[in-house]
């Protein structure tokens, strides 16, 4: 049958055969040097298309905030606005190529880096041994592609942490 004139749920179709990210690439490294050593812990992920989801996507209500970006949406006095108006979600609510973004990623998701103490000034001190670590947990994120939320969680829950601890190690 041919087209019918009438634009209707029937009438979609697939925007993209690509849907998150197809690929990931973990990296884990370490080195060390006399005393000082470091691990690193980092991932990747590429090869797909992410969307804004649908709950940073819809209009704001009195019990939930919406991401910064909407401070950029269409109004009479802001027409080039970046954003549609969001008083009419059945407009902007459905998905469309318009919220699709890259989906590459890349952080940091743990480091390690520590100093260990001479054995012989660890003796003069009257230990056995003794390492001074930092621990960094989340870091760094090099590339995230979404600007209103953490690349590793969803909008509208609570974001990862990042934590660094520091600590020493003493044996006797």
């Amino acid at each position: 049958d041919g087209p019918d004139g009438v634009i209707t749920e029937d009438d979609q179709d697939y925007l993209t055969d690509k849907a998150d990210n197809h690929y990931g690439l973990g990296l884990n490294f370490g080195t060390s040097y006399k005393n000082i050593s470091l691990s690193v812990v980092m991932g990747m992920s590429f090869g797909g298309q992410g969307s804004v989801e649908g709950a940073a996507r819809k209009r704001a209500e009195t019990y939930s905030n919406k991401p910064a970006f909407w401070s950029d949406h269409w109004t009479p006095e802001n027409t080039n606005a970046a954003y549609p108006a969001p008083e009419f979600s059945d407009t902007y609510d459905r998905e469309s190529s318009f919220w699709f973004k890259s989906s590459y990623s890349f952080r940091v998701t743990n480091f390690n880096l520590s100093y260990g103490l001479p054995q012989k000034v660890a003796q003069r001190i009257g230990i056995n041994s003794a390492k001074v670590f930092l621990i960094g947990t989340n870091p760094i994120n090099f590339f995230n592609p979404y600007n209103y939320r953490d690349n590793a969680s969803a909008y509208n829950v609570y974001p990862n942490l990042t934590t660094f601890s520091l600590g020493v190690n003493v044996g006797f």
